[in-house]
């Protein structure tokens, strides 16, 4: 496994059809990587702390930029004092924008 650290790193391929020598193998040009394997961590405190109602985002922010790529490569869900049941992704929607998670309880969920 490599060290966390920042990396030059290329590509070669080797061709093993018959064809034109040029066409054998390719080198790619170099570029700059970085492997973290710190995660993102929680920065202060979620938003509202307590008594969040439905409807109203709750915000989470992180020490870092996360991947907010869909599909996500991670969960979320509400869990509401009294009620068994958690509220999970299909349940919530959710903005994910550099180092901040917004999650609100889906209209149709909500009922007064």
């Amino acid at each position: 496994q490599l060290e966390q650290s920042t990396y030059e790193i290329r590509i070669q391929t080797e061709c093993t059809q018959e064809g034109p020598p040029e066409y054998q193998t390719h080198l790619s040009t170099t570029v700059a990587g970085v492997i973290d394997r710190d995660p993102p961590g929680v920065y202060g405190l979620p938003n509202p702390q307590r008594h969040l109602i439905p409807g109203q985002e709750l915000r989470i922010e992180f020490t870092e930029d996360i991947s907010c790529d869909k599909p996500y490569r991670f969960t979320a869900a509400i869990k509401v004092a009294g009620i068994v049941d958690s509220f999970d992704l299909d349940d919530l929607d959710l903005m994910c924008s550099r180092n901040t998670i917004g999650i609100q309880l889906k209209e149709d969920e909500i009922s007064y």
